[in-house]
């Protein structure tokens, strides 16, 4: 009898101890967010430091072409803006869950978790399933994380693709453009001439 009061008593108080961890995580999770709204400059900082770094890894990574690798890195230069936009909304929409599970993962102590999820299992075959549930919730936002980093990557290349089309069609208009007005000048020029020597004529 003692001893099923004794597993009670100690289930109420991991019980306890797990709906205080959820409230805490809730109010890491909106610190997290506060902040990543009030420091929105530094958190732009960040993105823009690591643009810098991993688009010329993508760029090195993926096209092997040095000539096209250096024109390359200056049209994802062009392209930053975009990215941090993109980045900044990914940021703020993610980074505060992210970061809020990895800081509590760093607290755990997984000795006492594992007992704790043992004893609850012998005694409540629900748990277990939650637990499954949970990793199976894990696994859906790695996944999740997974492909927004590919959508992002795509996002990049694609505003590269774009940004070096723009810059290549505005350099061929460009020296299309002056060539036209070379002509033109030339023209003039001769019409001017022509119209000196028949002056000189009369």
């Amino acid at each position: 009898m003692s001893s099923s009061l004794e597993n009670s008593v100690q289930i109420s108080q991991s019980l306890q101890d797990k709906y205080l961890q959820q409230e805490r995580m809730h109010d890491i999770l909106l610190m997290l967010k506060n902040l990543s709204t009030r420091e929105e400059a530094t958190i732009k900082y960040i993105l823009d430091c690591l643009y810098d770094i991993g688009s010329v890894k993508l760029i090195k990574q993926k096209i092997h072409f040095r000539a096209l690798n250096t024109s390359l890195v200056l049209v994802a230069k062009m392209s930053k803006p975009a990215f941090k936009f993109f980045a900044l909304r990914w940021f703020q929409s993610n980074c505060p869950r992210l970061i809020t599970d990895w800081l509590v993962e760093q607290v755990s102590f997984k000795e006492n978790e594992a007992k704790i999820i043992n004893e609850e299992v012998q005694l409540n075959t629900s748990t277990e399933q939650e637990s499954l549930t949970s990793l199976v919730d894990d696994n859906k936002k790695i996944k999740a994380l997974k492909s927004q980093m590919r959508l992002l990557t795509i996002i990049l290349l694609g505003v590269i693709t774009i940004s070096g089309g723009a810059f290549s069609w505005l350099s061929y208009y460009t020296v299309k453009l002056e060539k036209v007005q070379q002509e033109t000048i030339e023209r003039l020029e001769a019409q001017i001439n022509t119209l000196e020597t028949s002056k000189s004529f009369k």
